[in-house]
């Protein structure tokens, strides 16, 4: 990338510095699809959006809240039983809520075999977060 930024018109009079990933690619390299979804019980036909945080129901700067309220723009542009949430840093609650698709709770994870397996599997991610109380910042990938 950082190598097609010198050689444009736009870039190459600019300084242009190279961040590595902040993940051991060795690790956390991708595992096939099919696999991942197999291993974890997850099915192989749809479209699986990831969200994962420890205690996000209980900490409100981890903003489920925020992924919630947007969930229901998403079913407008997705076909709801194409799409499927996998929870990660969770188990399922026991007062569950509809958050509008089907929703399967994978629990906490402790090693990074785990961990693997299961950002492979997925299709999108959904992050979020509250920063200073003030700026929200939502991210939905796909």
């Amino acid at each position: 990338m950082a190598g097609c930024a010198r050689k444009s018109s736009l870039f190459c009079n600019k300084r242009i510095e190279l961040i590595p990933h902040g993940i051991d690619e060795s690790v956390f390299a991708p595992v096939d699809k099919k696999i991942a979804r197999h291993v974890l019980g997850l099915p192989p036909d749809k479209k699986l959006v990831l969200f994962g945080t420890l205690n996000a129901l209980a900490d409100l700067n981890k903003g489920f809240d925020l992924v919630r309220a947007t969930l229901p723009y998403v079913k407008k542009e997705e076909e709801s039983s194409d799409l499927e949430i996998v929870v990660i840093g969770a188990n399922e609650p026991q007062n569950e809520f509809d958050l509008g698709f089907k929703t399967t709770y994978l629990g906490t994870f402790h090693d990074n075999v785990s961990l693997r397996l299961v950002y492979s599997a997925a299709d999108g991610m959904v992050s979020s977060s509250r920063l200073h109380r003030t700026r929200i910042t939502v991210l939905f990938c796909l």
